[in-house]
């Protein structure tokens, strides 16, 4: 016997907090910190940071020890953004969407140099 599956939706809701650089969220005791330092593989690529952890949950923005994706964007802005988050997130450990999790420079200085060499290889190109 097959099921079916039926998904009921009600009008979508809209978010009751939005942000466009930077948001503190306390969660009772613990404060999470929502980043937007730029576009990077996509346009809306956000991070969310716990300081007292120094932890930050990436998404798909980097995955250390996977090759990066740059879906929407360029390696100059993609590079600039990751400067970015390293001048204003202090953190040791990335979680990314589909990696395993890592130690945070090691991968944000190897996104950096992918992205510097492959702008140099395109202009050159």
């Amino acid at each position: 016997m097959t099921e079916k599956c039926s998904t009921r939706w009600s009008a979508w809701r809209l978010p009751d907090l939005t942000f466009d650089r930077y948001c503190a969220i306390d969660l009772g005791g613990r404060v999470v910190r929502l980043w937007h330092c730029g576009p990077g593989n996509g346009a809306g690529d956000a991070l969310a940071h716990v300081p007292d952890a120094k932890i930050t949950w990436t998404g798909n923005f980097i995955s250390p020890g996977m090759p990066p994706m740059a879906l929407i964007g360029d390696p100059v802005g993609y590079a600039r953004t990751v400067r970015a988050v390293r001048a204003v997130i202090d953190t040791d450990t990335l979680v990314p969407g589909h990696a395993f999790v890592g130690d945070a420079e090691p991968a944000l200085s190897a996104l950096v140099s992918y992205l510097e060499n492959l702008a140099t290889a395109v202009r050159r190109g």
